[in-house]
């Protein structure tokens, strides 16, 4: 009996150990009519041929401190717009571990993402989109 028991805990080991150890992880996710079951059984549905919902970013934590305080615990999240124009979110953080959303519509294009956690009002992490850089605004000078 023993054996099986350290032959079962050698078997889910590589299941249950994470390789990531980031506070932030960020997912990105599309929805469009093809996703929903009505399309899918081809059943009756107003939503069916519409022409999609757009981005979901799915955004998770984790805090390395025992409880979340509201008012010094949040995440800063720059989205960037194929227009090269962002939108900031401020997300305040009510729990140690936990998750939001952020819902983009169809109209916008997510070129890219970075979220920042800030525990105590410091900077504790920087999550990156692969494509994120800063932009460098040049203004001309008059003449």
């Amino acid at each position: 009996m023993k054996n099986k028991t350290i032959l079962f805990l050698m078997m889910i080991s590589p299941f249950v150990s994470s390789c990531h150890n980031s506070a932030i992880i960020i997912q990105e996710t599309y929805f469009s009519h093809k996703r929903l079951p009505s399309y899918l059984l081809d059943t009756p549905d107003p939503q069916k041929f519409s022409k999609g919902k757009g981005t979901t970013l799915v955004l998770r934590w984790k805090l390395n401190k025992r409880k979340a305080d509201v008012e010094t615990d949040f995440l800063k999240v720059q989205v960037m717009f194929a227009d090269l124009s962002i939108k900031d979110f401020h997300i305040p953080i009510h729990r140690k571990i936990g998750y939001q959303t952020i819902n983009i519509p169809s109209e916008a294009t997510v070129a890219s993402y970075k979220a920042e956690l800030f525990e105590d009002n410091k900077l504790t992490e920087t999550w990156k989109h692969k494509l994120w850089a800063e932009l460098i605004i040049i203004e001309e000078e008059e003449l």
